[in-house]
C-alpha cells in the first residue's frame, strides 16, 4: 500500500474598463470590471494493492464579480456578486486482467448572491438581490470486460440529483417585492458499448448512452 497527497492554491485576479494605463485597445470607459478567484484544491491516492486504488478530492473557491456600468453621464448601475463552489469527490478504481472498474460518488454546492445597485443624479431608485443555493449529487459506476478475442463491453450507470433553492428581493423606489422558487431534479444515465479490434490497427465501436450536464 501506498499513499500520496497533492495540494494546490492558485488565485486569478483580472481587471477591465477605465484603467488607468489601457494597455489593451478594447478597454471600455463606460464601465469597469474586477474579478477576482482563489482556489484551494487537495488530492489524496491511496493503493491498496497494485490493482486498486482509492482517490478523494476536495476543491473549494471563492469568487467575487464586480462590475461599475455608466450608460449614460447620469444613471450608474453596480453589479456585485459572490460566489463560493464547492466540490468533494471520493472513487475507487480496479484494475484487474480483462476488467476495469470505477465507481464513485460526488458532492458540488455553491451559494450565489448578485447584488444590482442603480442610480440616477446620486440618488439609489433601484436595488435587486439574487440568492441561489445550488446542490448536486452525483453517483457512478462503470465497468468494461473483454468477453471474447478482440470484443471489449463497456457499461456504466450514473446517479444526478440536483436541487435550487432561489430567491429574489427588488425594491424600486421603496416598493419592494419578493419572489422565490424551489426546483429539484434527478436523473438516470445509463450507459452500453462494444469495441471491436478488426484489424491490427482498425477498431470499431458502437455506443449507447445518455448524459447528464449540469447548469
Amino acid at each position: 500500500p501506498s499513499t500520496s497527497v497533492q495540494f494546490e492554491s492558485r488565485k486569478f485576479e483580472w481587471d477591465y474598463g477605465d484603467l488607468g494605463l489601457h494597455f489593451s485597445g478594447h478597454a471600455d470607459e463606460s464601465k469597469r470590471s474586477d474579478l477576482i478567484r482563489e482556489t484551494h484544491r487537495i488530492g489524496l491516492t491511496h493503493r491498496t494493492d497494485s490493482a486498486g486504488a482509492f482517490l478523494v478530492s476536495a476543491a473549494r473557491q471563492k469568487v467575487t464579480d464586480r462590475m461599475d456600468f455608466m450608460p449614460d453621464p447620469d444613471t450608474t448601475y453596480v453589479f456585485d456578486s459572490k460566489a463560493d463552489p464547492e466540490t468533494l469527490e471520493l472513487q475507487y478504481v480496479r484494475r484487474m486482467s480483462g476488467r476495469h472498474v470505477v465507481t464513485g460518488v460526488g458532492v458540488y454546492s455553491n451559494n450565489q448572491v448578485v447584488d444590482v445597485v442603480g442610480a440616477s443624479l446620486g440618488d439609489i431608485y433601484f436595488m435587486q438581490t439574487d440568492n441561489q443555493d445550488f446542490r448536486h449529487f452525483n453517483g457512478y459506476i462503470y465497468y468494461s470486460a473483454d468477453i471474447a478475442d478482440s470484443v471489449i463491453i463497456n457499461t456504466g450507470l450514473a446517479y444526478d440529483k440536483v436541487r435550487n433553492d432561489a430567491e429574489e428581493t427588488i425594491d424600486m423606489l421603496g416598493t419592494v417585492e419578493k419572489m422565490s422558487s424551489l426546483s429539484e431534479d434527478e436523473h438516470w444515465s445509463p450507459k452500453l458499448g462494444l469495441v471491436l479490434q478488426a484489424f491490427e490497427n482498425w477498431f470499431f465501436r458502437v455506443a449507447t448512452f445518455k448524459t447528464f450536464q449540469r447548469e
